[in-house]
């Protein structure tokens, strides 16, 4: 629920900030005398200036927000990923409370992640997890932080220890030298804090051979996914660090019903280098209950909403609080939420409905509605009767494909600097694709449809290996990336449960990780789907995830959820569809996730 944490120290007091993501009022601003107890103050972001609200699908929005103290004044850097205008906003105030001013926009950066430091001259470095068609790893930047520019361009400082996803950047000097602390393995179970050192804040900078630093990964110990943290000098001279993690529970894959909670570690220093202490002992809990009459003149900060500005339908009563109909801007109907601060909790309400209907339910219809998903993403339906009699009825806004297609279509750049070079680092896919391809030119009907085809890459790549290739993807943004990056080819917008190819029509499908993202028990629908293009003797060749597990595994995905699966148990689903698997290819990449790359090929009897 509160992810991403970064803190900072000014005299006896500790600040502290986290994602919000598409929720409104955004970044959560606390504070703290002993970093245990914390007190919410307020959020930093409360204007559409600041953030536009109910313009974010769900887990997206404002990314990994970094809090410090410089000048007499609070600066905050983070990153609105449906921002238009990219690159990240930073924002000051003289009271953590807020108001904070409007968004300096740095345009011309990319990535996520941001962190603010200054050097002994005095200037601000911008630090951050940045992409580029080649490299992914920690850049850093001088900024002018009167005009707003940049200073010099970005340049590399680490890529980490050779863990993927190195993020989360955070610059710290403590004596001759300075600390550059990231995350890196995912978001997931691999997920680790390591750490570099140089006597500059410009590098070069030199990883701790004990790297990984912290990590809870192959233990049994109850928080996981340990990472991002941020590390804060107390008054005393001691050390500290706030990092997220979730607590699992249930069977394999498990869930966390709390989502990616915010965690306190000791820091010791060992040869100039940090150590995490574990805890040990009893650690005392902060202050979580949470008790509201509607009495103060406006809402307690803990209110927010994904949709919708709460106090653009949330009025002060004679007796409490009103709460008016409510619609985003994209016309979808929102809500006033408030997160839950405990993994045990109860809720108690009394409320009037006048005239109108109220309902409250906590549903469990499916094990994604309690691992951290929005609520009004769920595929949850109901109704209720409120007191006076009047029912409410409630329906699904999103489903996974509008999800993945909202994601989808903000990270096209992203994608297609990745893939820029096709398939050339990635050689078992590669040959896998080319052996497709030559059976399929061997079937005499070179149709191909390349169902999930991103931004087109591969789609051309089947069209110099001899077949008659077109690209269909969910995403709009990436069918219009694709038309103009391979305009000699055919790309369509298209769903995967309803292909716009006629029956028999095709000699090969190719679904080169497509299906990823689809819940366990919605794939045979698609699977059908494409065995209905299929002409008899066409081929599928679906690539995924795997692991060697008994069941499929959800995970966080780093752009939507998405599910790894055993070899066999897809197999087994390509046999129920009408299809003969014959050949199958499982490549171990080193992923941190320990996922296998998977490729299937079946043919149609």
């Amino acid at each position: 629920m509160y992810p991403d944490p970064s803190v900072c120290q000014v005299g006896e007091d500790f600040y502290l900030a986290n994602s919000s993501f598409e929720y409104s009022p955004g970044v959560p601003i606390w504070h703290s005398r002993d970093l245990v107890s914390w007190r919410q103050i307020g959020n930093a972001l409360t204007r559409d200036e600041q953030f536009p609200a109910g313009r974010s699908p769900s887990s997206r929005g404002i990314y990994a927000p970094t809090l410090r103290h410089h000048g007499g004044r609070f600066w905050l850097i983070t990153t609105n990923i449906d921002d238009p205008r990219g690159g990240h906003q930073i924002y000051q105030a003289g009271d953590p409370a807020g108001p904070w001013s409007a968004p300096m926009c740095l345009t011309e950066l990319d990535g996520i992640d941001p962190d603010l430091a200054w050097d002994d001259e005095g200037t601000c470095l911008v630090t951050y997890c940045s992409w580029s068609e080649t490299e992914i790893g920690i850049r850093q930047v001088a900024v002018d932080l009167e005009q707003g520019v940049l200073l010099e361009q970005p340049r590399w400082i680490w890529h980490g220890t050779g863990l993927a996803h190195s993020e989360g950047p955070h610059l710290y000097r403590r004596g001759e030298w300075w600390y550059l602390v990231i995350a890196e393995g995912g978001t997931d179970r691999g997920h680790v804090v390591s750490v570099a050192r140089s006597r500059s804040p410009r590098g070069p900078f030199e990883g701790a051979a004990h790297n990984p630093v912290f990590t809870h990964r192959s233990t049994a110990h109850p928080v996981q996914n340990v990472g991002h943290a941020d590390l804060v000098e107390r008054p005393d001279g001691t050390w500290a660090a706030v990092y997220l993690g979730t607590r699992p529970r249930g069977r394999s894959p498990r869930f966390h019903v709390n989502g990616r909670e915010t965690f306190l570690a000791d820091v010791t220093w060992v040869d100039d280098w940090p150590r995490f202490e574990p805890a040990s002992g009893h650690v005392p809990t902060g202050q979580r209950d949470f008790e509201d009459d509607f009495s103060a003149p406006g809402l307690d900060p803990r209110w927010v909403s994904p949709g919708q500005r709460p106090d653009r339908f949330v009025h002060s009563a004679p007796e409490g609080v009103g709460v008016g109909h409510a619609l985003s801007e994209t016309g979808e109907p929102s809500g006033l939420f408030t997160r839950v601060g405990g993994d045990q909790w109860e809720a108690d309400f009394v409320v009037d409905p006048g005239e109108g209907a109220f309902f409250s339910e906590l549903t469990r219809a499916s094990r994604d509605q309690v691992t951290g998903r929005s609520v009004l993403r769920e595929p949850v339906w109901g109704r209720r009767t409120a007191a006076n009699g009047a029912g409410v009825s409630f329906l699904p806004v999103l489903g996974h494909q509008d999800e993945t297609r909202a994601a989808y279509d903000g990270v096209v750049d992203l994608y297609a600097s990745m893939f820029a070079n096709g398939l050339e680092t990635h050689p078992f896919a590669r040959n896998m694709i080319g052996t497709f391809a030559e059976l399929v030119r061997g079937t005499g009907n070179l149709r191909v449809a390349d169902v999930g085809c991103g931004p087109g890459h591969v789609t051309a790549m089947l069209h110099d290996l001899g077949l008659d290739a077109f690209g269909l993807d969910l995403s709009p943004a990436m069918v219009d990336h694709a038309r103009r990056a391979h305009p000699a080819l055919q790309f369509d917008e298209a769903r995967m449960e309803a292909l716009p190819v006629e029956d028999g029509a095709l000699g090969g499908v190719l679904s080169h990780y497509s299906m990823i993202h689809t819940p366990p028990g919605e794939l045979p629908a698609l699977l059908a789907e494409q065995v209905r293009v299929l002409a008899p003797g066409g081929l599928l060749l679906v690539s995924f995830f795997g692991t060697e597990g008994p069941e499929p595994v959800r995970f966080d995905h780093k752009v939507t959820p998405a599910y790894s699966w055993p070899a066999e148990q897809f197999a087994e689903l390509l046999a129920g569809a009408g299809l003969v698997t014959f050949a199958r290819l499982l490549h171990d990449p080193a992923s941190e996730r320990g996922f296998l790359d998977t490729h299937l090929l079946a043919r149609r009897p």
